[in-house]
């Protein structure tokens, strides 16, 4: 019970002894009775004891008074059963608009989800595209100019015409710019094309005789030339856990901070040195972070872990 409920009990046991006392505070029995006219236990004892002590009160005034009390006894409790009922509608109206609110906001993170993987499936599928275009432009439009590129070789030591030397130089270097300008589309398709986290994704999906987790925390795609790095020294890595060691489990955190992208590569074996230094492969991934102005450590307590940093800003 509560420290007001307490006091109104308190209150109205007092007004029902002062009524003994002074019979003109019995019309306040009405308002008593409608406030405690409820379905629990004490306030239906409350109500038992209001009631008796109105009989006991019933020589002091007429019939016909008692009559018009009766009737506010009444409505009395038709009023407090009529606000017992609209505080329950009340209370179940503003639960069913948090239950709809509440399902409004499911339905638009659903959505939200919803529109967020589609756009990602359409920029895998542009990527793959791209990758497509790169490879066909290579395989044919390549080929045809390096065909033509050695048919004008050919032509240009077997010509003895001067007046054609001219024509032919010309028609090599043109051949030599087209060449330079596919190679470098078909370059930059590719670079564009390679999505880091589906990448990182593949080589989970090969190592299938470890147990391999990802945890890619990136806003947004780094640099291609981190995305090669960070790619061959996973790769590298998982090669070496692979062929080298015990280990059961190998985890790729790849996560990007404000200022560098942070790429830990760990494994529970157990076959270390503490003062390993690593073989080639190692040294490989350590010189490549480093001509990327990055940091390169590696920890063997509680398995293998390679720590790499990779500054942002660092790569024109």
């Amino acid at each position: 019970m509560s420290n007001s409920s307490r006091l109104s009990y308190v209150l109205f046991a007092g007004l029902i002894i002062l009524s003994f006392l002074l019979p003109d505070l019995f019309y306040f029995y009405p308002y008593i009775l409608y406030e405690i006219q409820s379905k629990t236990t004490q306030k239906k004892q409350l109500f038992v004891l209001v009631s008796a002590c109105a009989m006991l009160h019933f020589y002091l005034f007429p019939i016909s008074l008692w009559l018009y009390f009766l009737l506010l006894f009444v409505l009395a409790s038709q009023l407090q059963n009529t606000t017992e009922k609209k505080e329950y509608w009340e209370q179940k109206y503003r639960q069913t608009r948090n239950e709809n609110y509440e399902h409004s906001y499911d339905l638009m993170e659903k959505n939200k989800a919803l529109r967020q993987n589609q756009d990602y499936e359409i920029h895998l599928a542009t990527l793959k595209e791209r990758n497509r275009i790169a490879r066909e432009i290579h395989d044919n439009v390549g080929h045809l100019l390096s065909r033509s590129l050695l048919q004008t070789g050919a032509l240009q030591v077997m010509n003895h015409d001067k007046a054609l030397d001219a024509p032919l130089l010309t028609l090599k270097e043109s051949l030599d710019t087209a060449m330079t300008s596919i190679r470098n589309s078909v370059h930059d398709l590719h670079d564009e094309s390679i999505h880091l986290q589906t990448a990182l994704s593949d080589l989970q999906k090969e190592a299938s005789d470890l147990t391999v987790s990802l945890h890619y925390k990136m806003q947004t795609e780094p640099p291609k030339e981190f995305k090669y790095a960070i790619l061959a020294i996973t790769k590298e890595a998982l090669t070496n856990t692979r062929r080298h060691s015990n280990a059961e489990r190998f985890d790729i955190h790849l996560t990007e901070h404000p200022a560098f992208y942070q790429l830990i590569l760990k494994d529970n074996g157990t076959m270390i040195s503490k003062n390993f230094s690593g073989g080639i492969g190692l040294e490989n991934m350590r010189e490549r972070v480093k001509q990327l102005g990055g940091e390169f450590h590696i920890v063997t307590t509680d398995g293998f872990r390679i720590q790499i940093i990779l500054w942002k800003g660092e790569t024109s």
